[in-house]
């Protein structure tokens, strides 16, 4: 991602030390993104290749020294059915970057397609590595363990261990996690709770019998809170996690209409009145 004067408009790494030894975690938004946002939300900015991007900045962190790379990219694929530890993946882009992306990347974490998939596939040099989806609404935790050759410090690719766990949430909840999540709540409330609009009658899932089921898809409230990575401490090997956050699409009753950011709405008993949940 580029401004439009070709200068980088983020930076496109993060580096992590575990045990003494740099990680590097390198983040790909998807090449036709201003397809899929409003055009405000771009101006200014150039998306570019996804497999260019990695292959540059993998090539940048490996001058550097480090040789462990992670790819974590809003890019996924379909599946054909299976479960959270198949591989029955439509042929698509995920797949056609994790086999052409350069082999100093390890790992691929990929979202997008809220689907799920575990698989593994053979980058250019014929090693294997983990290409995995989580669903979405917060379901699974996709899970890659990893080794790391000291002496190198590359991953023994042949140790990998990749892992869609089912979030059960009747676990102790995470107190840096929540306190995260704690803080976009407080920050992002003057915005959530500002009314811009009204609808004058309720957004049903029901469509009138003369109006066909394909175009009688109604309209539902949604609001999307950002993904946020959870990390383990923990020694060598290495496991590192991300979790997709959503908030779910329910009919909304007669109501005014808050912000693309706000929370999901709390309607008193009669459903006539309804306001961003805490």
């Amino acid at each position: 991602m580029f401004f439009s004067n070709g200068f980088p408009a983020v930076l496109p790494f993060t580096v992590k030390f575990e045990g003494g030894i740099p990680i590097g975690i390198i983040g790909i938004t998807l090449h036709d993104l201003p397809s899929v946002v409003t055009p405000a939300a771009v101006q200014g900015l150039r998306f570019g290749d996804e497999v260019q991007a990695i292959d540059r900045t993998a090539n940048l962190l490996d001058r550097l020294g480090i040789k462990t790379l992670i790819v974590t990219m809003h890019q996924g694929d379909g599946t054909l059915g299976g479960g959270p530890h198949a591989c029955n993946v439509a042929p698509g882009i995920a797949q056609t970057i994790a086999t052409t992306a350069t082999p100093k990347v390890d790992a691929f974490f990929t979202g997008h397609s809220h689907q799920q998939y575990n698989c593994s596939v053979n980058d250019p040099a014929g090693n294997p590595r983990p290409v995995i989806q989580g669903l979405s609404f917060g379901r699974l935790l996709s899970v890659i363990d990893i080794k790391i050759d000291k002496k190198t410090r590359d991953v023994i690719r042949s140790a990998t261990v990749a892992d869609n766990v089912i979030v059960t949430r009747d676990v102790t909840q995470d107190p840096v996690v929540k306190k995260l999540v704690d803080d976009a709540v407080t920050k992002s409330a003057p915005i959530a709770d500002t009314p811009v609009g009204s609808i004058t009658a309720d957004l049903v899932r029901a469509a009138p019998p003369s109006v066909s089921s394909r175009s009688a898809m109604s309209l539902r409230t949604r609001s999307s809170r950002p993904r946020y990575p959870t990390t383990r401490r923990s020694p060598s090997p290495i496991r590192a996690g991300f979790g997709r956050i959503w908030w779910s699409r329910r009919p909304a009753p007669r109501a005014p209409v808050w912000s693309p950011t706000a929370r999901p709405l709390r309607c008193d008993r009669s459903r006539t009145s309804c306001r961003p949940s805490r």
